[in-house]
């Protein structure tokens, strides 16, 4: 699929050190290899979908443009029908420790993988990394507030008040982190922080359920995404 940077690069030795700077050094020192080269914790977090990049996808590239005067550099896979792209993580942002693993703590164990060294990742046609996408979890600062969703659904809000009070949540600590196009959607309460997933089915706030193994499941549907399946030929209820 058509890029529209003005360089990608596809081994260390191509990378000029203004761009290399903005890459944590693991990543810029393994682009050229394989995808669990690359993203080595992610790939031991989520062995399914890994295993689906490497199958159905080329070894990652670093796409960059200028903007005003710094670097937006971004992980692609880019294939001729498609493009996937990694919201990268800035090189000086902690991606371990304390700090790191409180902002996170809400979240599946192994879910935190998405969010250390890239903000998730997104499937697209587009030639740049998109804002907003669906389909593969939302970056940490799009993901929805139950509000919000609702808003897009077009529910009413007795409807979303119903769905918090159904599960004990406060409404205004339900967040959606991932959507896709067949009306799935994954809620976290993150102030409970009780690393519970909850799932909407087609839309309806009223059909909920929690899920029973929100690791495995996220990675099932990751590889069946990456794999080119269609959203609705999954079920998280399984």
């Amino acid at each position: 699929m058509v890029l529209n940077y003005e360089h990608v690069f596809r081994t260390p030795s191509e990378i000029p050190k203004e761009v290399y700077s903005r890459l944590r050094q693991d990543i810029g020192m393994n682009i050229g290899q394989s995808f669990r080269n690359v993203f080595p914790r992610f790939a031991q977090a989520f062995a399914n979908t890994t295993d689906a990049f490497e199958k159905h996808w080329p070894i990652p590239a670093i796409a960059c443009k200028r903007w005003r005067n710094d670097w937006l550099v971004t992980t692609v896979l880019c294939r001729k029908d498609l493009n996937l792209f990694f919201d990268l993580v800035v090189a000086s942002q902690p991606v371990d420790g304390e700090e790191f693993d409180n902002e996170l703590s809400m979240l599946p164990t192994r879910w935190v993988e998405l969010y250390r060294e890239f903000w998730s990742f997104v499937i697209t046609d587009s030639p740049v990394i998109p804002m907003q996408w669906k389909n593969t979890p939302f970056s940490y600062s799009s993901r929805l507030s139950l509000e919000d969703f609702r808003g897009q659904i077009g529910a009413k809000r007795a409807a979303a008040s119903g769905f918090a009070e159904h599960i004990g949540a406060n409404p205004d600590y339900l967040f959606c982190w991932l959507w896709n196009d067949a009306g799935d959607a994954l809620f976290i309460d993150e102030k409970r922080r009780d690393q519970r997933v909850f799932h909407v089915r087609g839309n309806n706030m009223a059909d909920v359920s929690v899920l029973g193994d929100p690791e495995r499941i996220l990675d099932d549907y990751l590889a069946h995404i990456v794999g080119g399946q269609k959203p609705a030929e999954f079920s998280f209820r399984q």
